[in-house]
């Protein structure tokens, strides 16, 4: 079994479990009270980690693909260039996927409480309204 959802990764989901509960963090995803930014770097580490990646200060998703390319392309016996789908998504399309994980986990750990959160806008959640009024990822 792997860790795939929207083409988002390659990494085993048994690896994402294990970092779950060794304690990696991944507690601000679904938390309205903290800003996106942070969200998204708390989510870059976890997922780079996924990838066996330590990412640094000041680094994204795509420096993470650059690097996951760079160990995949410099394997020996290397016989045609890795697929793109065995990367890490850059980080533009990283961030939107955040934003619906987001949204989501926000939904999912207020669905029991009575006093449910307000949702955030769907234009800051990643998703857009259209002419016909549903929402679009």
């Amino acid at each position: 079994m792997d860790g795939r959802t929207d083409g988002l990764s390659t990494y085993d989901s048994n690896t994402a479990l294990a970092l779950l509960k060794a304690g990696q963090p991944l507690e601000l995803l679904g938390n309205f009270q903290v800003p996106m930014d942070d969200v998204v770097i708390e989510a870059t580490k976890f997922t780079a980690t996924c990838y066996g990646v330590n990412v640094k200060a000041g680094e994204d998703m795509s420096d993470v693909r650059v690097e996951v390319w760079s160990r995949k392309i410099g394997k020996k016996n290397i016989t045609s260039a890795p697929e793109l789908k065995s990367l890490p998504p850059t980080s533009e399309a990283f961030r939107e996927n955040v934003k619906r994980a987001h949204i989501q986990a926000a939904i999912w750990k207020s669905c029991l409480q009575p006093d449910r959160y307000l949702l955030m806008p769907p234009s800051t959640s990643g998703f857009v309204m259209r002419r016909v009024k549903s929402l679009f990822p």
